[in-house]
């Protein structure tokens, strides 16, 4: 009789099942994600952004401790979990250079997205929720916190294009020349092995998605660097006649005059060149390309007439080659309306 009444007492204490019911974090974390959700996207940006470091990581491991079927009591479902993700994406993308809060809310949504990752069945948004903060971090060139991302992530979304093509990206730009220094410092891996690295996944991007244009061209302008400038050639031939997207048909001419110029082939380089500043009236790389072939054959005052234009329209105009190492972040705004469209109640 006195061990039941002692259980009793306990159990009084600390009700089985009902913590998450009256956890007060808990309970004003999922408002908070419920406002978001109802359409009140800079109200919940503020309430979130109004918590500490402390109760915040606090109440977000507290709910990963929670049995499933807590969670689910407390309204904690695969939707809100995601939904709460999207909002600290959000808060990432309103607040740039902001190294407290960025740290904060970019630890908060990757310990989401491990918990998230661990669910059976996936949830059909997971992979995207991937996808929006890779382009978040390739946009802020966060080399190496994209570099332990993609690690974490490992081969759980080996079917994904979207997700391989930017994995794909960050190597190709970790090969950029403008790291030599870090890589003289063995702060970046070596050219070859960054260059390999991205030629594997973009090739694996198409093989589960060949309609991702762009990772066609960024596959092009690898193999390209790589010394294998025919192959460039016939990888760019359908990026130049899709009629869709100026600026990777800019691009693609770019790396066509590229291949051309490895090859020794300068007048049809010039060519592509040529084609390249047509297509895209922002095109600086295009001109001083074409500039720098008009230098190297003595062609000074053609030289001078070519960047001349181009010169005196740059401000306001921005080349595409100017923004490819941010990779698709362009897109991040799009799916993240997508993303709130799909979690609205």
């Amino acid at each position: 009789m006195r061990t039941r009444l002692i259980l009793i007492a306990i159990s009084m204490m600390c009700p089985i099942g009902r913590a998450a019911d009256v956890d007060p974090d808990l309970s004003g974390y999922r408002e908070i994600v419920g406002q978001y959700r109802s359409g009140d996207v800079a109200g919940a940006v503020r309430s979130v952004g109004s918590w500490s470091r402390p109760r915040l990581l606090k109440t977000a491991r507290k709910l990963w401790h929670l049995k499933e079927s807590e969670r689910r009591r407390a309204g904690w479902d695969v939707t809100n979990i995601s939904s709460a993700c999207l909002l600290h994406l959000e808060v990432l993308v309103r607040h740039p250079g902001q190294p407290r809060v960025e740290s904060l809310h970019l630890q908060v949504m990757r310990e989401h997205l491990a918990r998230l990752r661990r669910l059976y069945p996936l949830s059909p948004h997971t992979a995207d929720l991937h996808l929006g903060l890779a382009m978040d971090m390739q946009g802020q060139l966060k080399l190496e916190d994209l570099q332990l991302f993609f690690d974490e992530i490992g081969g759980t979304f080996a079917s994904h294009g979207e997700l391989l093509q930017a994995e794909g990206t960050l190597h190709e730009v970790l090969a950029s020349r403008r790291l030599e220094p870090a890589r003289r410092a063995v702060l970046a891996p070596s050219t070859r092995t960054s260059l390999g690295n991205a030629e594997r996944l973009l090739r694996q991007a198409l093989a589960v998605a060949p309609d991702l244009a762009e990772a066609r061209l960024r596959l092009a302008h690898v193999v390209v660097l790589q010394g294998r400038a025919d192959e460039g050639l016939g990888l760019l031939q359908p990026v130049l006649q899709d009629p869709r997207d100026s600026e990777q048909r800019y691009l693609a001419y770019l790396f066509l005059g590229q291949a051309h110029t490895t090859s020794g082939r300068l007048e049809l380089a010039e060519q592509a060149f040529a084609a390249a500043a047509a297509e895209g009236p922002c095109g600086q790389a295009a001109a001083i390309a074409l500039a720098h072939l008009a230098f190297r054959d003595q062609r000074l005052d053609a030289a001078r007439e070519i960047l001349r234009e181009p010169l005196k329209n740059a401000a306001g105009c921005t080349d595409p080659w100017a923004l490819y190492d941010f990779g698709q972040v362009t897109r991040l705004t799009g799916l993240i309306t997508e993303l709130r469209r799909a979690f609205r109640p």
